[in-house]
């Protein structure tokens, strides 16, 4: 299960309705798996065993929005985002923030890596919970309205 406020990756919107979506910057289309028991778009959709589910390779125009999605939140003051909720209640979180010798010392943080330290903490610990949404298709938008001279 899945917390229903939690988004993270490449999400694409379609006839006014957010997927979650694989894509690769710069690519003309984006990839949709939808698992549900109706097919949401029997004009895009179709079923397929290997995903188990409907899936539909969109053209990128054809979308209204793709953009990408980190949710961020306030751990004991610092930033941090967020990686993954547990059935439980418990939340799977990065630290984010400046000062990597609290995350790995005060904070309780494990680090993983040189730069990536993690922990798993309540929900009900986290604060100023939000997400972070980054159009992907801005640049080639700009390019179009704003040609530059000479190209």
């Amino acid at each position: 299960m899945s917390y229903p406020g939690f988004r993270t990756g490449y999400h694409v919107r379609l006839n006014g309705r957010d997927y979650k979506a694989a894509y690769t910057p710069g690519r003309d289309t984006v990839h949709i798996v939808v698992s549900a028991e109706e097919n949401p778009d029997p004009s895009r959709f179709e079923w397929r065993p290997y995903y188990k589910g409907w899936v539909a390779e969109i053209p990128v125009a054809e979308c209204e929005r793709v953009f990408s999605v980190n949710t961020f939140c306030t751990y004991q003051g610092y930033r941090c985002e967020v990686v993954r909720f547990f059935d439980d209640g418990t939340v799977e979180i990065e630290y984010r923030d400046w000062n990597g010798s609290w995350a790995g010392g005060p904070g309780g943080f494990v680090q993983h890596n040189k730069y990536e330290f993690l922990k798993t903490v309540p929900a009900s610990e986290l604060h100023d919970y939000h997400e972070e949404q980054r159009d992907q298709l801005f640049e080639d938008w700009r390019e179009r309205t704003f040609p530059k001279e000479g190209s």
